[in-house]
């Protein structure tokens, strides 16, 4: 008897982006947030009340602290190299206690993040 293989829809990726990790934070917390979690979760921009997880475009910096990803959401807003997950209605993030969140595959990060 013949099987019929399974069919998987396509699946668009988009990045690769990065988030830097900052000198007054513990890149160990946000990196393991990420990679726990599977998910980038973001305030938004300071000026504006809209809430958005927020990334850079391209690939992580050879000498930056911070780490690599995608996303199966594409970003709703391009800022220059900045990319905006908004929450609803604006976008595709979800909201949880005030945040932005989505869901995301890390790629790569650097040495001091592990």
């Amino acid at each position: 008897m013949a099987r019929t293989p399974p069919r998987y829809g396509d699946v668009r990726v988009y990045g690769p982006f990065y988030r830097r990790t900052k000198n007054d934070e513990h890149p160990r917390s946000l990196l393991g947030k990420a990679l726990q979690r599977g998910q980038l979760w973001g305030r938004g921009e300071k000026s504006s009340d809209l809430l958005a997880a927020m990334a850079f475009y391209g690939h992580l910096p050879d000498a930056a602290s911070g780490f690599e990803f995608y996303s199966l959401l594409e970003p709703r807003s391009r800022q220059g190299g900045q990319a905006y997950w908004y929450s609803p209605p604006f976008g595709p993030a979800q909201e949880e206690n005030g945040w932005a969140k989505i869901e995301i595959m890390v790629s790569r990060a650097s040495s001091d993040a592990l």
